[in-house]
């Protein structure tokens, strides 16, 4: 599925960006070729992805697997199930849940942790 979306990014990523752009040529892309022309989506993995990966001197990894790595860690950090589905576009919770739910085993021990809290607190207040 393909849509458009307004996101927000983490500093970080806007100071990345910024250091990125003072060094790259004039264009109306973000990223382009040495010419400021866009990328190429027949040779974007050949030609930039997997040197850019290697200079990096991670193990290989496919672009798309960005994106799963972004909505891990947004479960980690214990965003809204809601939330991950809005950022990443998916069209509906289901989807989210079918692709990423996966990642979710802490959440048993935290509801138990709570329904233990709820109990203690319960039976103080008798």
């Amino acid at each position: 599925m393909s849509s458009r979306r307004k996101l927000s990014v983490p500093q970080f990523l806007v100071d990345e960006l910024r250091g990125h752009l003072s060094e790259a040529p004039p264009s109306d892309f973000v990223f382009c070729t040495l010419e400021g022309h866009p990328l190429r989506r027949n040779n974007f993995r050949r030609r930039y992805w997997l040197p850019a990966v290697e200079e990096g001197g991670l193990a290989p990894f496919r672009f798309h697997d960005l994106r799963h790595t972004c909505a891990g860690l947004l479960i980690a950090q214990g965003a809204h199930v809601k939330e991950i589905e809005m950022r990443l576009g998916h069209a509906s919770i289901t989807t989210t849940m079918n692709v990423y739910g996966h990642l979710l085993p802490s959440l048993d021990e935290r509801l138990a942790a709570g329904l233990d809290h709820t109990y203690r607190s319960a039976k103080r207040a008798r």
